[in-house]
């Protein structure tokens, strides 16, 4: 990787939580600038040295990593330096940083994503139901090969063989979260591979997983991350 691209960070107001692994407290802080090596947030509940933390902001966006520095930095408050964990930190892997950690310490989080130090994961999700619903595997598999197009809920109803409204309460019911988030959540997933490549714009980003208005792909990406696409793509590529 790019030690460069690792160090350059970017100044930013970027609200978010912490907490310590495995099991901790949760606490609010506050970035002051954040790179794809690592950050410096501000807290009024300082972590230790050497603790894990588990950083949340957005609806799915997180970032595990080292608490490498802690010190005043102003009446009340603490700054602490955390060195994010990616592939060539301690061979943590990207299809094992997480799932290593939670192996380790039992925390329960859920399977990494493709990022180095960032994990982008939509909580509260039943997977197995695509597996246990024949229905639900339907829809599964028809929505992930055609996210970028316009899909109603009539005709994604239409592939689970039900009557929308009773489609849209099954699919909550059984996944555990609405039919919407899990479509939003699926195509910002795949926004984040293509702007980490650096080959498209954001309006061709926008445009090729399902948005024909980049206003709108504007606000919801910012709704799953807390970032507007621009800064992610300053500050993170795939490893």
């Amino acid at each position: 990787m790019d030690n460069r691209r690792r160090d350059e960070r970017m100044e930013l107001e970027l609200e978010a939580t912490s907490k310590t692994l495995p099991g901790g407290e949760t606490a609010s802080i506050r970035a002051n600038n954040v790179s794809l090596g690592g950050g410096y947030f501000v807290t009024e509940q300082p972590p230790k040295k050497g603790e894990l933390l588990l950083i949340s902001t957005g609806n799915a966006l997180e970032m595990l990593g080292e608490v490498v520095r802690v010190v005043d930095h102003a009446e009340g408050l603490f700054g602490f330096a955390i060195r994010f964990i990616g592939s060539d930190d301690r061979g943590f892997g990207v299809d094992g940083s997480v799932q290593d950690v939670r192996n380790t310490n039992g925390n329960g989080l859920e399977s990494p994503s493709l990022f180095c130090g960032w994990n982008f994961e939509l909580k509260r999700v039943n997977e197995a139901a695509f597996g246990y619903y024949q229905r639900l595997a339907r829809v599964h598999a028809y929505v992930t090969e055609n996210y970028w197009q316009d899909l109603p809920l009539e005709s994604v109803a239409e592939v689970a063989a039900m009557e929308k409204t009773y489609f849209s309460t099954f699919f909550h019911e059984k996944v555990g979260v609405p039919f919407s988030s899990w479509l939003q959540y699926l195509r910002i997933s795949k926004a984040l591979g293509l702007m980490g490549s650096g080959d498209y714009s954001v309006t061709e980003v926008a445009t090729r997983v399902g948005f024909d208005n980049l206003t709108t792909f504007r606000r919801t990406f910012k709704k799953w991350t807390n970032l507007t696409p621009a800064a992610f793509r300053k500050m993170a590529k795939p490893c």
